[in-house]
């Protein structure tokens, strides 16, 4: 007979066969896979990955090792990594249809469990039916089409109200900014603009978004996606992401009822609410629900407001740090609007240097550095096998800072997006809102917002470090999106 000392070793033995077959099973999921770090049971490359907070780099760094497309190992779960023009060009574009999919997460379950809406949800009919639906539809209300330009110059117009109230003082603008943009979507959402900055309901909701945007950044929550035997020790990042998308949800859902209530008497919608609602309505196939509309509007509300305004915070902050680009397009906004009106989208054309100068902006600050796709059926990438279901991570960051395409790419020069004769260069590289499929739907408004905005801060103000104090880092810290570290900027009118 075997003695107790035995046995347990033995158990031990094949405890840990086991674990390691499964490991190299996760690892090599399909024949001719991509390659990467080998790792190690259970932790698989994950220590490597907690010492970075820029993994984006770190992403790029795994792609000149191995190649451009890759595997990388968290927990026994492996991911495809995906760095370079050419290899996101052939997932977004040429296996665009083979990997449209959105992985399954964790931290998506705990504020979307069904994984709804426009950005996080599934690729299938109901995704299909609402993004169709939704860009029709906001195109209709002038999304992104000059014919709105008036609309986003009326919030242009009270942010230069209230830097002017501010000036020549250390000041925090993102929150100024924030509530700017946000209004912009909620006129197309609910067809009404709020009091920045008296409407409690509104204060309440920009700090909800806000809070939503930081709690379900945390990556001890994403540790909990790799390991979900640790989600019982995580209930306090799991009830503050529900906390802050039930209080936003609260608001969105407000705004809603309220429409609901005068429903009978509207005819002729006059905002996307109002439309979804109608169609809601006289659906009779099921396509339209009331939880895809409260998903819809979150993901409009969320990524509308977030994106455009992170950018335009980069935009100043830019700005203060490199006064000489600063002068630059201030004296082309000087020769070309005058110092009698605002800046319109009609003088885009005649300010290359300023759309440079904006393009640059985006390119360095790369918001979205990294995509998360899925496939949804067996394909190639690079040469490589994917396995349906296998999770997919676009890493755009790679692009907008290969040396290859843009020389020095740490070097803030908006030269690099002009061409010779000083005409605006179009850069085939140059991908801020994504490509293929899930192309960022807001491209053409966030485009229309951006300018509007950033030419007509420059041709009002001058943007400057407080006195006594360094320059703001440039390094981002890195959530959902890379957003400036806090700093405050002095505001001066120009005369």
């Amino acid at each position: 007979m075997f003695d107790s000392g035995t046995v347990l070793i033995a158990l031990i033995a094949v405890v840990i066969t086991l674990v390691v077959v499964r490991y190299i099973k996760a690892r090599r999921p399909v024949p001719n896979y991509p390659p990467g770090p080998v790792g190690l049971p259970i932790v698989g490359s994950l220590p490597q990955f907690l010492g970075r907070e820029d993994y984006h780099r770190y992403f790029m760094e795994l792609g000149e090792k191995y190649g451009s497309v890759c595997s990388y190992m968290f927990g026994h779960q492996s991911f495809v990594l995906v760095n370079g023009i050419d290899s996101i060009k052939e997932a977004l574009v040429t296996r665009g249809n083979d990997i449209a999919d959105r992985p399954e997460n964790y931290v998506v379950t705990l504020y979307n469990p069904h994984q709804l809406g426009l950005f996080d949800a599934r690729f299938n009919d109901i995704w299909f039916n609402q993004r169709h639906f939704a860009h029709k539809t906001l195109r209709g209300f002038g999304f992104g089409k000059t014919s709105f330009e008036s609309k986003i110059m009326e919030e242009v117009e009270f942010l230069i109200k209230n830097f002017k109230a501010t000036q020549q003082k250390p000041t925090d603008i993102r929150n100024f900014i924030t509530n700017c943009v946000s209004n912009i979507i909620c006129s197309i959402t609910f067809g009404k603009r709020y009091n920045h900055f008296e409407d409690p309901e509104f204060l309440k909701a920009m700090t909800c978004l806000r809070d939503w945007f930081t709690t379900t950044s945390s990556l001890m929550l994403q540790l909990g996606h790799v390991y979900p035997i640790i989600r019982p020790l995580l209930w306090k990042q799991a009830r503050d992401v529900k906390n802050a998308t039930g209080s936003l949800e609260k608001f969105l859902l407000g705004e809603i009822a309220k429409k609901e209530e005068k429903l009978d008497t509207i005819s002729e919608p006059g905002d996307f609410v109002e439309s979804y609602l109608l169609e809601l309505k006289k659906d009779t196939e099921g396509k339209f629900k009331k939880l895809y509309l409260k998903h819809d509007i979150m993901d409009i509300f969320a990524a509308g407001t977030e994106t455009t305004s992170t950018t335009l915070t980069w935009s100043v902050l830019y700005m203060m740090v490199h006064p000489e680009v600063q002068r630059k397009v201030q004296k082309e906004l000087d020769q070309v609007v005058g110092r009698e009106k605002l800046p319109s989208w009609a003088n885009k054309s005649d300010l290359p240097y300023t759309e440079a100068t904006l393009l640059e902006i985006q390119r360095l600050s790369s918001l979205v550095p990294v995509v998360p796709h899925a496939t949804l059926k067996p394909t190639t990438l690079g040469g490589y096998n994917l396995p349906a279901k296998c999770d997919v991570w676009l890493n755009l960051w790679s692009i907008h800072h290969d040396p290859k395409l843009y020389p020095d790419p740490e070097k803030f020069d908006p030269n690099r997006f002009l061409t010779e004769d000083g005409q605006v260069k179009k850069q085939e590289s140059f991908m801020p809102f994504g490509a293929g499929r899930r192309v960022c739907m807001g491209e053409s408004l966030a485009k229309l917002e951006l300018f509007l905005f950033f030419s007509a801060m420059l041709h009002q103000f001058s943007f400057s470090v407080p006195e006594g104090t360094v320059a703001p880092s440039l390094e981002g810290d890195l959530g959902i999106t890379i957003m400036p570290k806090p700093f405050e900027v002095v505001i001066t009118e120009r005369s």
